[in-house]
């Protein structure tokens, strides 16, 4: 599948979840050394062919920063930016997401920081974790796949619900860092053990 065949795929993928994925959700893809993203302010419920940009030769503009982080990050081939409901208050209020439920410490880490738009926080920050909230702006998911910075972006706004609703009956439990270390690695092990997996049978 082409680069705007497989981005249009997730934008009706987002497009299609339940909440809101604010009000300019953006995709970013690595892809043959080139990097693509939708243009700003396109409409997710109208979207064409031509609402994919090249931009691997404009990385240094304003509206590139998270294009320019993905381009320096060695496992992640794909971003989605957005700001759902739950997330968004976070990212008001200039709070980190913690952990308590396995799938975030799986899919995600143990933690959700909030960083400044540049390329170097974006960069570092996820390069540990497969998430960030911008200060004031929108989260960014990331992934080998879109299709793994899509998961990682429903759980992280599942994750935030759990916290925020979890406060009525005393706050969150958050998991501990061996145990969410533990299970990254283990999520981490089986996803490349299925991307060796696939590239043996295509071959």
């Amino acid at each position: 599948m082409d680069q705007t065949k497989l981005i249009a795929a997730y934008v009706e993928k987002i497009a299609g979840l339940p909440y809101s994925a604010g009000t300019a959700p953006r995709i970013t893809l690595k892809k043959d050394g080139k990097i693509y993203i939708t243009r700003k302010n396109a409409d997710f419920g109208y979207f064409s062919g031509s609402d994919v940009c090249d931009v691997t030769n404009r990385l240094d503009q304003l509206d590139t920063v998270e294009a320019a982080a993905l381009m320096k990050l060695r496992n992640q081939n794909a971003m989605i930016l957005a700001r759902t409901p739950f997330v968004g208050r976070y990212i008001d209020a200039g709070r980190p997401i913690g952990a308590c439920m396995d799938d975030m410490a799986q899919v995600i880490g143990r933690r959700v920081p909030v960083v400044h738009r540049s390329v170097r926080e974006i960069q570092r920050a996820l390069e540990t974790t497969n998430a960030v909230l911008l200060n004031g702006r929108y989260a960014v998911t990331c992934g080998r796949t879109l299709g793994e910075a899509f998961m990682a972006l429903k759980v992280l706004e599942r994750s935030a619900e759990i916290n925020i609703k979890a406060k009525v009956l005393g706050g969150a439990r958050h998991i501990g860092t061996l145990d969410c270390r533990m299970m990254r690695s283990q999520y981490l092990y089986r996803l490349k053990a299925k991307k060796e997996q696939d590239d043996d049978v295509e071959g």
